[in-house]
């Protein structure tokens, strides 16, 4: 792991930091390689999930767009953000059979009902207009997504969630940072400074003001909707402690950290889903309220459950 050195122009840029959008609004980013997607989108169970484009501000993306038996209420809907380079590139691995103790697919969302969205993003796969920006452009996408949930006659407009793993849970966290369109997100293993992934294959130039603004640790006190930002014990959690240390400084009540006792950056994700989808399902209102112990046990839980068997 790469530790950031905060340099003393950075540091001045973080005295005053609240307004993720302001900030990125007077500033063009430098991008020093343009790299397209390679990859194609591949066919899904047209059971499962069904081929969609949205509409960015930079043109149409594809996703996959969960398929559900009709219904006469409105289903709350939520957007996953797969974790890797380039973010949110989903694949077959989401209908495909998985190990509980590393779930990626997210899917107990929609087999519980809710509606899923996985998008791509700019320069994420073959056909997609732009390239990577690597947790710059790929926020207006994500909002531009969210437009998308928005407009279906069977989503709950008030009902749309937001939720992301590894490079998914950081940029969903810095999304967070950007737009009150979600009820609530959840952030699974970000980090707290984008400089932690390392400089290897990153396609902006490798300065103050291009990894500020793609810091999530910046910005926290602009987040407006209930945000979750959860990992395991045994995972990234420094970034959970970065997170906290700066909320001391500048509290934000929408803002909750949690880790899990015993997990590790994977084992977790199911166990923090199940609870975060069940809750999703039991709020009337679409606001949501998970108690910090039963997410920090969850895992445990599971395997003294386990035992028993």
């Amino acid at each position: 792991m790469i530790k950031f050195y905060l340099s003393i122009t950075l540091l001045s840029m973080s005295a005053c930091a609240d307004d993720l959008v302001k900030e990125r609004a007077s500033h063009k980013t430098v991008l020093i390689k343009r790299s397209a997607g390679q990859g194609g989108f591949t066919k899904a169970p047209t059971k499962i999930f069904k081929r969609i484009k949205y509409t960015s501000k930079i043109g149409k993306m594809a996703a996959y767009l969960s398929v559900h038996k009709s219904s006469k209420k409105k289903r709350p809907a939520i957007i996953w953000l797969t974790g890797g380079f380039p973010v949110s590139s989903p694949g077959s691995y989401l209908w495909e059979k998985t190990e509980i103790g590393n779930d990626q697919t997210a899917r107990i969302y929609r087999q519980k009902g809710i509606v899923m969205m996985f998008p791509t993003l700019r320069g994420g796969i073959k056909g997609n207009p732009g390239v990577e920006e690597r947790f710059y452009g790929e926020v207006d996408d994500v909002i531009s997504a969210a437009k998308y949930l928005k407009s279906l006659s069977y989503v709950d407009p008030n009902r749309i969630y937001l939720g992301g793993h590894s490079t998914g849970g950081t940029l969903a966290l810095l999304v967070a940072e950007s737009t009150t369109l979600f009820k609530g997100i959840l952030a699974l293993g970000p980090v707290s400074l984008i400089s932690h992934y390392g400089k290897e294959g990153v396609p902006f130039a490798w300065k103050d003001k291009e990894l500020y603004l793609r810091s999530p640790i910046f910005f926290l006190s602009g987040i407006k909707s209930t945000t979750y930002v959860v990992e395991g014990e045994n995972g990234n959690a420094s970034s959970i402690a970065d997170l906290r240390k700066k909320l001391k400084k500048k509290s934000n009540s929408k803002v909750r950290l949690a880790i899990i006792k015993k997990a590790t950056h994977f084992n977790g994700i199911y166990h923090v889903n199940k609870l975060f989808a069940e809750a999703i399902l039991a709020s009337k209102d679409g606001r949501l309220s998970l108690k910090k112990k039963t997410i920090e046990e969850c895992f445990i839980s599971y395997k003294s459950r386990k035992k028993k068997k």
